[in-house]
Parts: structure tokens; C-alpha cells; sequence
């Protein structure tokens, strides 16, 4: 017997990447919810996650979501960084926060996404 919960789910994508298709977008989004569930190497999708909780803290998940390839955007696996403080700078270099401000997002429209072990 397997047990499916649904859960809702907001997307948001940075103004500079803003997929220019439906279709690539729901590759992304499906990617997504596979990121989480496995475990670096080679092209990415870099998402980042936020629960009610983190949003009240000020916190984030980073994972990247590894790909097969660019065109098909398949997933291969994935890793995580733990949980980090949204004022975390993006590198010693790069003095900016990793976490944009909420003008600099777009969100995503609401599409329905299931996965069933």
C-alpha cells in the first residue's frame, strides 16, 4: 500500500531566470521536487527551499538538483546544503545575500505535482 499526501506548494524563480516556456518551467518545477530526495557533479538547477517556519526565521534549504543534460533537464541527483541564514553572502567575492529580496522574484503559476513511492 502506498500513501500520497498533497501539499501546496509556491514557486518563485529569480527575475533572471524566468523560464521563457511552460513546458521548461514545469521541468524545472518537477526537478524540484526530486532535488530534495537524493543525492554533486556537473550541470545544475540551484533551488532553494523555504517552509512556513524558515519564513518567519529568516532561513533557507539550498540543494542543487543534478541533470543528465540541458535539453531534457532529466534528473540524475542531488545534494544539499543545509539550512542557512537568508543574510548568508554568496561568497567573499560576491558580498550579496544569497536570498534576493521578494522584488527581485517572480512566482510561478500554481500547478498541480505529485510523487508517489
Amino acid at each position: 500500500m502506498s500513501v500520497s499526501t498533497i501539499n501546496v506548494v509556491k514557486f518563485y524563480f529569480h527575475e533572471r531566470h524566468i523560464p521563457d516556456s511552460e513546458e521548461y518551467m514545469r521541468k524545472v518545477i518537477a526537478l524540484a521536487y526530486q532535488t530534495p530526495r537524493k543525492d554533486p557533479k556537473g550541470l545544475h538547477v540551484t533551488l532553494y527551499y523555504k517552509d512556513d517556519r524558515q519564513l518567519r526565521e529568516g532561513t533557507h534549504v539550498a540543494c542543487h538538483g543534478y541533470v543528465k543534460d540541458e535539453e531534457t533537464m532529466e534528473f540524475r541527483e542531488a545534494t544539499d546544503t543545509g539550512e542557512k541564514l537568508d543574510s548568508t553572502k554568496k561568497s567573499n567575492k560576491n558580498r550579496t545575500p544569497v536570498w534576493p529580496d521578494w522584488a527581485e522574484l517572480w512566482a510561478a503559476p500554481d500547478i498541480g505535482y505529485s510523487h508517489l513511492e
